[in-house]
Parts: C-alpha cells; sequence; structure tokens
C-alpha cells in the first residue's frame, strides 16, 4: 500500500504537526489499513523520529480500542508492540485483546488458554505468539467448521470436547476420526467460506455451474500461493468429471489472466488482477529468462496474448537471425517456434543450412524429434542430401526419423537402404538405435527377413542381453511376441538354420522363459525333428581323440588290473576296519572306474574336428579368430572342445559360456572379452 501523497511530503519537509494531522485523520477513517501505518512508522525511524512513531502508534491503538477492532489491535501488538509499549505490559496487552476479541466463548478460553500456555496471572509468557496463534486455531475448531486434512480431504468438525481436549471430524475418506488439539494445528486447515474446498462441500451445484477459467480463478485464489497442475487437479476433481481433466485444464490455462511460471511437471500457475498485469508478469519472466525459457514462454503466449507473442517475437527474432551463421542449430529452433506461432517472421534459415559444408555436427546438436525432422525436410533442397541422410542414418535414435530417412532414400531404389542394413547389422553394439529400428522393420519387410533373417535373429536374441540395448530391450521384447519379427523370421527358416535358430534360443540369457517357449514350439511344429531329445557332440581334435583312447586303454589294461591285484594283496593282511592299505586301493579303484566310464562316454560320442572341412563363414565350432581392439591390439580365440581348452593361450571350449555367446557372429561383430571390446576381423579354420 502506498504512502499517501500528502504525508510524503510531510516526510520529505520534516513537517511533523502536519504529519500528525494526517495520522489521526487516517487512524479515524481507516484504523484497520495496519500495513500502511506500519510503512509511515519506517520512515519516521529512517528519520531519527523513534519517539514520536511510539506515539503515533499509541493513538492508533487507542483508536483500535474505541472502535473495537480487537483483530486488528493483537496484529498491532504482534507487529510493533515493542515499538511503544513498555516490554512488561506487551503480555498484558495481548491477553486483554484476545479475551476481547472471543468475548462469549469464556468457557472456552478458560480452558484453552492454560492448555496452550497462556496465563492471565503471569506478567511474561515465553514465545508468546506462537502461543496466541496456537489458542487462535484451536478457537477456529467449532461445530460445523470446514477444514481440509492432506490425504484424507474436505469435512466438518461434528464435535468438540473441551474437557478431553479433543475434536471429532467426518473427512470424505474417514467418518468420525479424533485429532487432539495438539496435533490440530498441524493436521487440521480451517477453510474460509469463499475457499473452493469450502465450496466444494457446501455449494458444489454453483461451482459446476462455472466456466473453466471460472473454476480455475476460483481455485487459484483460494491459495495464497502458486499452484501446480497436479494440485489444481486435485482441487477441481470432484467438481468436473476425472474423465473430463485434460480438456478442462487444455481450456482453462488459456485464460490471458493465468501466469505459468516454469515448465512441465514443476511448472506452477496463479492469478493475475487483470489481463495486462498477467501480460506485464510474463514479460518480465521473459526478460529473465534464457533462450530456452523465452522459447517455452512465446509457445505459451501463442495460445493466450496476441499482443504479448509480438512483442516476443520482435525480442526472439533478430536473436534467431544474428546466430544463423555462428550456431545455425539455435537459429532454426529459434525460427521453428517463431513459425509456429502467428507472428510475421521476415527470414528463413534455408538458404544457410544449405550453404553448410557438412550439415551433421548441426543435426547431432538439434535434441527435439520433430525439430530434426523439419531440418530434415529443409535439406532436401541441397544436391547432397543423399549422402546427408545415408550418413545420418546410423547416428538417428529416434525410430519415427528413422522411417522418414528410410522413405527418402528409397523413392529411387532400395540398394542405398540395403547397404545401411547391413552397416547396422555388422556391428550393431555401436549403433543400437539403427540396428533395434531394423530389427523392428524385418517384421513388416519379407524381403529384409529373407536376405537377413538369421542375422536379425541374433540380433535381436544377444541384444536382450547386452548392455549397449539397454534403452531398447522393451522394444526388442516385443518383437519376441506373436506377430513380431522373431516368430515371422523362424517361419522363413530351412533345417539347418532352425537348428541354429533353436539353440540360439535356448541359450539366450535375456529373453524370459514364458517368451522362450511359444518360440521354441513354433520351431518344433515346423521341424518335428528338432524337438527329440538331443545329446550334444563332444567335440575333438584328432590328436587330442587319440590321447584320451589310450588314456582309456591304459586305464583297462593296466592300471585297474593292478589295482584289483593291490586290493587281494592288503585284504590277506587280516581286520579290514584297520586296514589302511585295502582302504586305499579301494579309493584307489573307485577313482580308476569313474575315469574310465567318463572316458569311454566321452569318446563314444565325440565329433572330430578336421579343418579341412571347417567352414569359416561364421564363428562355429573348429574356427579360429583373428580380434581387433583397437589401441588393445589384436589377439586370436580358437574354439575347440573341452579335451584342448586352454584360457591362457587362447583356446576356450564349445561349452564354455563365452563361445556359447559368440557361436554365429560373422566377421565385423563386436564382441565382448573380458569387459572389453573387440571387432571380428577374420575367421579361419583351426590349425
Amino acid at each position: 500500500m502506498k504512502i499517501p501523497e500528502a504525508i510524503q511530503e510531510a516526510l520529505v519537509a520534516e513537517d511533523y504537526s502536519r504529519l500528525e494531522d494526517e495520522w489521526l485523520g487516517l487512524a479515524s477513517e481507516s484504523p484497520e489499513a495496519l500495513e500502511l501505518f506500519l510503512r509511515i512508522v519506517q520512515a519516521l525511524e529512517s528519520l531519527g523520529e523513534e519517539s514520536r512513531a511510539a506515539t503515533l502508534l499509541g493513538v492508533l491503538d487507542e483508536q483500535l480500542r474505541e472502535q473495537e477492532l480487537w483483530e486488528q489491535r493483537l496484529d498491532l501488538i504482534e507487529l510493533s508492540g515493542k515499538r511503544y509499549l513498555r516490554s512488561g505490559s506487551i503480555h498484558d496487552a495481548a491477553i486483554e485483546t484476545v479475551t476481547r476479541l472471543y468475548s462469549g466463548r469464556e468457557d472456552a478460553l478458560e480452558i484453552l488458554m492454560p492448555a496452550v500456555g497462556l496465563d492471565k496471572k503471569k506478567d511474561e509468557t515465553p514465545k508468546l505468539w506462537d502461543k496466541v496463534h496456537r489458542l487462535r486455531n484451536l478457537l477456529n475448531y467449532r461445530e460445523g467448521t470446514v477444514v481440509a486434512m492432506e490425504g484424507k480431504g474436505v469435512g466438518r468438525i461434528v464435535e468438540v470436547n473441551l474437557a478431553l481436549q479433543t475434536l471429532k471430524v467426518d473427512l470424505e475418506k474417514i467418518q468420525g476420526m479424533p485429532v487432539g488439539f495438539r496435533a490440530a494445528g498441524k493436521l487440521l486447515e480451517v477453510l474460509a467460506e469463499g475457499h473452493v474446498l469450502h465450496r466444494k462441500l457446501t455449494d458444489l451445484e454453483s461451482l459446476q455451474a462455472l466456466e473453466p477459467a471460472e473454476l480455475l480463478r476460483e481455485v487459484l485464489e483460494s491459495y495464497d500461493r502458486p499452484m501446480t497442475g497436479a494440485e489444481v487437479k486435485a482441487a477441481v476433481v470432484g467438481v468436473i468429471e476425472e474423465k473430463r481433466w485434460s480438456s478442462w485444464w487444455t481450456t482453462a490455462r488459456k485464460h490471458p489472466q493465468v501466469v505459468t511460471t516454469g515448465s512441465g511437471a514443476k511448472a506452477t500457475y496463479t492469478w493475475a488482477k487483470s489481463a495486462d498485469d498477467a501480460s506485464e508478469t510474463v514479460w518480465k519472466q521473459f526478460e529473465a529468462s534464457d533462450l530456452d525459457g523465452r522459447l517455452e514462454l512465446l509457445r505459451r503466449a501463442n495460445q493466450q496474448d496476441d499482443d504479448l507473442l509480438h512483442r516476443m517475437a520482435a525480442e526472439l527474432s533478430p536473436i534467431g537471425e544474428e546466430l544463423l551463421e555462428t550456431d545455425p542449430a539455435t537459429a532454426l529452433r529459434v525460427w521453428d517456434a517463431l513459425d509456429r506461432t502467428s507472428a510475421k517472421v521476415d527470414w528463413r534459415p534455408h538458404e544457410a543450412l544449405a550453404a553448410l559444408e557438412d550439415p551433421l555436427p548441426m543435426l547431432a546438436q538439434i535434441d527435439n524429434r520433430v525439430l530434426r525432422e523439419r531440418a530434415y525436410d529443409i535439406l532436401r533442397q541441397r544436391d547432397d542430401w543423399r549422402d546427408v541422410f545415408r550418413r545420418r542414418f546410423l547416428a538417428e535414435t529416434e525410430p519415427k526419423s528413422l522411417d522418414l530417412l528410410a522413405e527418402a532414400l528409397a523413392e529411387e531404389g532400395r540398394e542405398e537402404l540395403d547397404e545401411l542394413y547391413d552397416q547396422a547389422l555388422v556391428q550393431p553394439q555401436k549403433t543400437p538405435a539403427a540396428a533395434t529400428w531394423v530389427a523392428e522393420r524385418a517384421a513388416e519387410d519379407a524381403e529384409l527377413r529373407g536376405r537377413r533373417g538369421p542375422r536379425i535373429l541374433r540380433l535381436i536374441l544377444t541384444g536382450l542381453a547386452d548392455e549397449a540395448f539397454a534403452p531398447y530391450r522393451p522394444r526388442l521384447e516385443v518383437l519376441c511376441d506373436s506377430g513380431g519379427s522373431v516368430p515371422r523370421i523362424l517361419s522363413d527358416l530351412d533345417l539347418d538354420e532352425a537348428q541354429d535358430a533353436k539353440r540360439a534360443i535356448e541359450l539366450s540369457r535375456g529373453l524370459e522363459d514364458y517368451r522362450r517357449e511359444p518360440l521354441l514350439t513354433a520351431l518344433y511344429l515346423r521341424f518335428p525333428s528338432l524337438e527329440a531329445e538331443e545329446e550334444e557332440p563332444m567335440y575333438a581334435t584328432v590328436e587330442a581323440f587319440e590321447a584320451k583312447r589310450a588314456e582309456l586303454k591304459q586305464l583297462v589294461e593296466e592300471e585297474i588290473p593292478a589295482n584289483r591285484k593291490a586290493i587281494e594283496v592288503a585284504r590277506e593282511h587280516g581286520d579290514l576296519r584297520e586296514n589302511f592299505e585295502y582302504k586305499s586301493a579301494r579309493q584307489r579303484h573307485e577313482y580308476l572306474a569313474v575315469r574310465a566310464g567318463q572316458l569311454n562316454e566321452q569318446i563314444t560320442r565325440a565329433t572330430l574336428l578336421d579343418p579341412k572341412t571347417i567352414r569359416a563363414d561364421q564363428v562355429r565350432v573348429g574356427t579360429r579368430l583373428l580380434l581387433k581392439g583397437g589401441e588393445r591390439g589384436e589377439r586370436s580365440l580358437t574354439i575347440l572342445g573341452p579335451w584342448e581348452s586352454d584360457p591362457e593361450n587362447g583356446i576356450v571350449s564349445h561349452e564354455s559360456e563365452l563361445a556359447r555367446s559368440i557361436l554365429g557372429r560373422t566377421v565385423g561383430d563386436e564382441i565382448e572379452l573380458q569387459g572389453a571390446s573387440y571387432t571380428i576381423a577374420r575367421i579361419e579354420p583351426f590349425a
């Protein structure tokens, strides 16, 4: 509240007689205008007139007493009592005023004042005003009072028990809830009659008749703070049906007096006194915001205030045009934001984008998919747009944007697109977004499935457990369900491919059982022979096979007969319970028998590996891989049988987890080895 001009002149001239006359007149006419009186007091104190200020406050106090404005007097004593009352009399003045304010409720005061620590007999009370506030809150709790409790809704106080110092409240979600006086101040909020929550309980029909913006005004003006969208929703649901919330909110917040601060879920809303006030508030936000904030405010103004919109556009347009040469990505963002409004923009970024030596760095700076797609559309004016699209394809992450690029490149045939498919599948860990998109496209593209089906199947099954594909895992999982790429690829496989697919499905670590079983069932329906229980071959080189056969022969023909003789000799020594030689010979016999049985079983199912017959088109048992790891250099890895396993020298068993994870991979694929990434540079038969 502004100090009246006459009082300002008196202060400037230090004409205190005139000031006192004005004060007395104001005190007679508007004694309740405490904020104004305190501003005048502060001005006097700044001039060193503390004593005069105290005298004038005393005059105001007396005026409030005469007019029995006890609530205003209590506020005056709290805010400025130390200025004009003796320290010992503040307590008495506060107690007297509270008693007068609640005249007629002496019974309640007699019980509640001692309960909160206010005693008429004392000269001073520690934390006086905290206790006064608590007392006033408790005195507000009367039968029929409308209150709100967080999480429990709105209700009425149905019983006040002063003797037990408890309330009973009927709330929306709980009836007859007891609340002690001590907890009431923290748990219950007394709602004024005009508060929207009070009206929801007592005057619902009139609220329901309001237009969206009018109801929003009732909500926002019921609170003395900005509200979030979630808080507004909690207040209006019940007045409107919850299913209407989205459309209601979209309409209501377009009103020009709604002021939005922030964005997204953290945005808050207030109701300005007028549309002009709202515009001025938003303009101040605009001036204080960075470019992102300004563009967001521009978007909102487009829905609310044309004058403010054009004011913002006039500020932003030259900024965007100036950035065309130094920061084309940001210039494009500014132009796009302006172009989507009714504001007139007298420049375009098209020529600047066409003149870029290489548009890819600019595209990499654009996070927004819609804006990036608009950039693609503009870039098609370049002569080299096909090259730009090809080079951008593997870096794009949004499926819809990849669709756009693919459709553009396929306009003159699919040769270029096929090359991009292959590039995405060669090292999928480096371009997981593009690889996932290719896998999804296979569900509808029969030609893609026909030429690259097994590779796409392997990509999906390994990607489910690959950290590089973690953001895309939900999309890969869906491809394993009915109608997805995996079932459709399985329906196109021949028997050899189906055997590899069965193994890959069984070994996939990221595939859940409820998805795995239907896929295996589909394979068995097409190829019943796959369902027969197969004993996994025991792969071995000729040298290892001969060595194990020689070991078995030695066991059967030499070691086991010799051990039998040792048992007979030990038995002749007498009591077998104390015969160490006998027990030792028996244990040795058991070991030799088990070992001979294992060797015989392994030799029986052994499949010999011949380097001359090993196909090196993919990683399989009997192949040697040359791996390149960038700065880590090169290393080799050979996959043989368990008899030849020697990990320290780069030879692993086909039964190992590492071997199982890379079987079927091809040259160019990327694999993980001891936590490091390597690329398969060459595949050849083992030597």
